[in-house]
């Protein structure tokens, strides 16, 4: 690494800055950032819509970075210049069967291939365009399965063949975006992409989530770099965040930081250097990723409950990002993981065709399946046989949270905790006996499961229900969230009880770090670990302390904590 021990820090640079800026300009705001966030690197955009830097100017702005310690490659927006209104295209994406466009994209990368050994594409290399020639070439095949087909061959002929034709040495890295369940529509197809691109970069920009444009959650922050990262081990070089729809919020935007270096990306990518410069946000990141380049000394591999993320399904959009939001740890992994001991499937794993047969294997051998109720609809309305597994189904009725009844008990709960939070459930109808309650939603005389367990095998399939509005998942009593967490964590060293907004992320060393996020206040959580445990060894961004156990049950070893909104601790268990 460079400046930093555990990731390098790296901007972002459109073309636009370079237009019309002079080297005094260029440099004021190198200077700027060598002050508050010392650079290891930066990506040096030549084209981006009707900005151009030729290329001999790029090596001059290129040489003013490099005098300064700080490495360069290119970068790359495919939003063309030309201006075709027969093009019906949304943010101006380039249509990818126009021979002038394509003209346009390959004579671009060649140029910033002349001047740089690597190339970054930025993620609007997509398409959405539906003209005459692009509703040729889909004929009656679905958008999404065109528009992949076509988005390969135009990268291995368009941009990475003329690439490493001017410059042999060039590397070429495709930046995908942070809307995963939607890039097979518009032709990202990581699948295939990952074998021909020398690298992938991930977009972790959840910016403000509640009121920027897409559903997003921050812990997508997290959850996507490692879902890329498992897809292709080693060949995720970053991950990118940005200012935009932050409203200048210090915490909203540090947030997207902390959490793609806690994935462990390899580079950290501010967007973008004009967009940031003489803000205050570049002060304040740099003041923190100094602290957590420490509290991320020692961490070891990250660990989660793997939840199967086919990269070309889609439904429960995002869901394990909220779900991360809400204390569960995750691991999202682009492949079946037929070896976990446990595993979480929510509704865009129902792509697979062969879901229901696998999850036969896999729970008769031992496993435990957790899936949510939109898989278990999902897998009813696409036809698959699921019946062997749970007699379970979901109803199109609802049912509205007056209270939660907790911990089996003769034939009734041991605990009913008030709602609070008027919640929504769709109520999943079960076979008394065949399928078990574990915890109930009740409304005045009736009640409806709302976690369930079915035996199959030496494993079990355990059915998650999900309130219709996803951001109903916050609202939710501690002590229901923290029943789920418990269940689905048997088989992790840790798991947290308290309110949702508390971030949980283990790693694979007896390390794990807490993020309060800044909308809770001050509180007290509890870190149930599985064993026994001496202490735990607290490193937060102020102090480092020795925590002794509160208690020791049933197999377990209890702290407590407290934590501070906004605040990051890491934790070593002492055994």
């Amino acid at each position: 690494m460079g400046r930093y021990r555990n990731f390098e820090l790296t901007v972002y640079c459109p073309a636009g800055e370079f237009v019309k800026a002079d080297e005094a300009t260029i440099e004021k705001r190198i200077d700027f950032f060598e002050k508050y966030a010392p650079l290891d690197k930066a990506y040096l955009e030549m084209h981006r819509g009707g900005d151009n830097v030729p290329a001999e100017r790029m090596r001059e702005i290129k040489a003013l970075f490099e005098k300064r310690g700080i490495k360069t490659a290119g970068g790359y927006t495919s939003v063309s210049a030309l201006k075709k209104s027969e093009k019906p295209r949304l943010l101006g994406v380039v249509c990818y069967t126009d021979a002038e466009m394509l003209s346009e994209l390959q004579t671009t990368i060649e140029e910033t291939a002349s001047v740089f050994d690597e190339i970054i594409l930025d993620d609007f290399y997509f398409t959405n365009c539906t003209c005459e020639s692009c509703r040729a070439i889909k004929g009656d095949r679905p958008w999404a399965e065109t528009r992949m087909k076509l988005m390969d061959e135009v990268s291995q002929k368009y941009v990475i063949e003329p690439a490493k034709r001017v410059n042999p040495r060039c590397k070429v890295v495709i930046k995908y975006p942070n809307w995963n369940e939607s890039y097979h529509e518009c032709g990202y197809d990581p699948i295939e992409q990952h074998k021909m691109f020398d690298g992938i970069y991930t977009g972790t920009e959840a910016r403000q989530p509640g009121v920027a444009h897409q559903h997003l959650s921050r812990y997508m922050s997290y959850a996507l770099p490692r879902l890329l990262e498992n897809l292709a081990p080693g060949k995720n070089g970053g991950g990118w965040f940005d200012w935009i729809d932050c409203g200048y919020s210090i915490n909203g935007y540090l947030e997207q930081m902390y959490l793609t270096a806690f994935s462990h990306c390899r580079e950290l990518t501010m967007f973008c250097m004009t967009g940031i410069y003489d803000t205050v946000l570049v002060p304040a990141l740099g003041f923190m990723i100094n602290k957590i380049d420490e509290i991320m000394d020692g961490v070891g591999g990250c660990v989660g409950l793997p939840a199967y993320t086919p990269l070309r399904g889609e439904g429960e959009d995002h869901l394990t990002d909220d779900l991360g939001m809400c204390g569960f740890a995750i691991e999202p992994v682009p492949y079946f993981p037929k070896d976990a001991p446990a595993l979480l499937l929510t509704e865009s794993a129902a792509y697979d065709e062969n879901i229901v047969e696998m999850l036969k294997g896999y729970c008769a051998k031992g496993g435990k399946a957790y899936i949510t109720s939109g898989f278990l609809r999902a897998a009813h309305e696409k036809g698959y046989d699921i019946s062997a597994l749970t007699a379970a189904r979901v109803s199109p009725r609802t049912m509205t949270a007056e209270r939660y009844g907790l911990q089996n008990y003769s034939c009734g709960f041991k605990e009913h905790i008030p709602a609070g939070a008027p919640v929504s459930f769709p109520i999943i109808e079960i076979r008394n006996n065949a399928d078990w309650n574990e915890m109930v939603v009740g409304n005045g005389a009736h009640n409806a499961p709302i976690y369930i367990r079915s035996l199959y095998g030496n494993g079990e399939l355990r059915i998650i229900d999900i309130p219709e509005d996803y951001a109903d998942l916050r609202r939710l009593p501690f002590e229901v969230l923290t029943a789920w967490r418990k269940a689905a964590s048997e088989s992790l060293p840790v798991y947290l009880e308290c309110p949702a907004e508390n971030m949980l992320f283990i790693y694979d060393n007896d390390s794990f770090i807490v993020l309060r996020h800044e909308g809770l206040p001050r509180g007290m959580a509890r870190a149930h670990i599985n064993g026994a445990a001496k202490a735990l060894i607290d490193k937060s961004l102020r102090y480092e302390r020795r925590i002794e156990p509160l208690y020791a049950r049933n197999g377990e070893t209890v702290f407590e904590l407290m934590l501070e909104a906004g605040d990051i601790h890491r934790f070593t268990i002492e055994k």
